[in-house]
């Protein structure tokens, strides 16, 4: 085999194995799938009235502020109007781990959220700093 047969099959393989490098090494089928209900969930009943980036701005504002029952619907509109944006679910799970929840149904739904939205902004992170942003559960 020549050389740069050699070279062309290397090449071939890395480019191959791409994918393979691209997934994250913190993967679970059933995180995932709590995830992919919610965000089906959210885009039944919430609608995409702003952009994200406005939502994202006042749902982080709203948080800072101490309220984070007026951030949760903000960051509901960030994911509906753009779903691969991780602050957007970092938000989302931030949100809703802040809420004191009034009621044992109210704190099952709100933790549940908050583990679904912080795996879904790990997994759609777009770089490592953004995997290093961790919500605060």
């Amino acid at each position: 085999m020549t050389l740069l047969a050699r070279l062309a099959l290397a090449l071939g393989l890395v480019v191959a194995a791409a994918p393979a490098f691209a997934q994250k090494a913190y993967v679970r089928s059933d995180l995932a799938a709590q995830g992919q209900q919610l965000e089906e969930r959210l885009k039944r009943e919430v609608s995409a009235g702003q952009p994200a980036t406005t939502a994202l701005r006042d749902g982080l504002a709203a948080l800072g502020r101490g309220d984070a029952r007026a951030a949760l619907p903000r960051a509901n509109a960030a994911v509906v109007a753009e779903p691969n944006n991780a602050a957007a679910w970092r938000l989302m799970a931030n949100a809703a781990n802040a809420i004191e929840p009034r009621d044992y149904r109210e704190r099952y739904e709100l933790r549940e959220r908050a583990v679904s939205a912080a795996y879904l902004a790990y997994q759609r992170s777009a770089n490592r700093a953004d995997e290093a942003a961790r919500p605060h559960l």
